[in-house]
């Protein structure tokens, strides 16, 4: 297997070209600055000078973070585009799963900036904990410890990111890994936000010809209180918070209104009922009669935002509007975490 690898997260930039077992070539450079003007040359160097034509790639191998975001951002979408216009699929994983070691309980900790530190632990090179920020109290407090600063100076963390992503391939692994698309990402955004908006946008002349109507828009809690592992959810289903109460300003007076509800976890219909996965940790879930009475309430009473979700949620979505940091850490518990990458797994056929 021919994998191209590379890592734009750190502050040294990395490519690695790895043919099984075997190296055919590794770059690593200042990367803190003009990633975007460094990463693509090296690619093609690489390429060049091992003789190989990208077509010939049978995977690409990237690192998400943590790390310095425009840095993840370049890496990914320089990768993703690689493989997209080739057809060929994307391995991406955390920089911390890139360089942990294969044995042993570990924990990866790179430095966050004011005092803080990314830590996450593996148990024979799989996560067990997943990145998170924590202060330096905790990281004192741990046993076995790898920091990234200083693997960086020893390593190629491309070359190690193509040999993790050629072991999760061999072990069956890969579609975790997969990155989401242009083309799944547009989907989601079609479905949880553009189509609402532009539904909007053609029933809004009739009802202000009539000086009366309601739209309703269905978020999502994880719209106020995101969850890890679905950003793309969380992003849209946030948005959708936003466009409706900018939307209630404009109609103020009109005799028009919008209101957006927010559910907790649906388990008697929708996509998690339907793929017979669990609800949110410590929660029961919530019925779609119990959505339906809110949404009526909405409209009865004008409300600009109504949540319809458990009690124990609708008090972290309040407190997540007073804390979000410490909600945020909370939220990042290892349940959570696991019950995130079960949802993930358990819908991606639905992409």
């Amino acid at each position: 297997m021919l994998i191209l690898a590379a890592d734009a997260s750190l502050p040294i930039l990395s490519v690695a070209l790895v043919l099984d077992d075997a190296l055919l070539g590794a770059i690593a450079m200042e990367g803190k600055s003009s990633r975007n003007e460094k990463l693509l040359p090296a690619i093609d160097w690489l390429l060049t000078e091992g003789a190989v034509d990208r077509a010939s790639i049978d995977l690409f191998a990237v690192t998400r973070g943590p790390g310095s975001f425009t840095g993840v951002r370049i890496g990914l979408a320089t990768m993703q585009g690689l493989a997209l216009a080739l057809g060929k699929p994307v391995c991406a994983m955390s920089t911390h799963e890139a360089i942990a070691p294969g044995s042993g309980r570990v924990a990866v900790v790179d430095d966050a900036g004011r005092g803080e530190s990314y830590v996450s632990l593996f148990e024979d090179g799989r996560e067990v904990v997943a990145p998170h920020l924590a202060k330096s109290d905790e990281v004192d407090s741990l046993v076995a410890v790898l920091r990234v600063a200083e693997v960086v100076q020893r390593e190629n963390v491309a070359l190690a990111c193509a040999r993790r992503a050629r072991a999760i391939v061999s072990r069956g692994d890969g579609e975790r890994y997969r990155d989401v698309t242009p083309d799944e990402l547009n989907r989601a955004l079609d479905v949880n936000l553009r189509v609402p908006m532009l539904m909007t946008q053609q029933l809004m002349p009739g009802m202000l010809r009539r000086g009366r109507g309601h739209f309703v828009y269905i978020s999502s809690i994880a719209g106020k209180v995101p969850s890890a592992r679905v950003p793309i959810y969380s992003a849209t289903k946030a948005g959708l918070r936003g466009f409706c109460g900018s939307l209630r300003q404009d109609l103020h007076g009109s005799g028009v209104s919008a209101s957006v509800v927010f559910p907790g976890t649906m388990m008697d219909a929708g996509l998690l009922a339907d793929a017979r996965l669990p609800s949110t940790p410590g929660t029961k879930g919530t019925s779609c009669d119990f959505v339906a009475r809110r949404v009526i309430a909405a409209i009865e009473r004008n409300l600009g935002e109504v949540d319809a979700a458990e009690l124990a949620v609708r008090i972290m979505a309040r407190f997540g509007g007073v804390a979000p940091g410490l909600a945020a850490r909370l939220a990042r518990r290892k349940d959570s975490i696991a019950w995130g990458d079960q949802v993930t797994e358990g819908l991606r056929h639905l992409r």
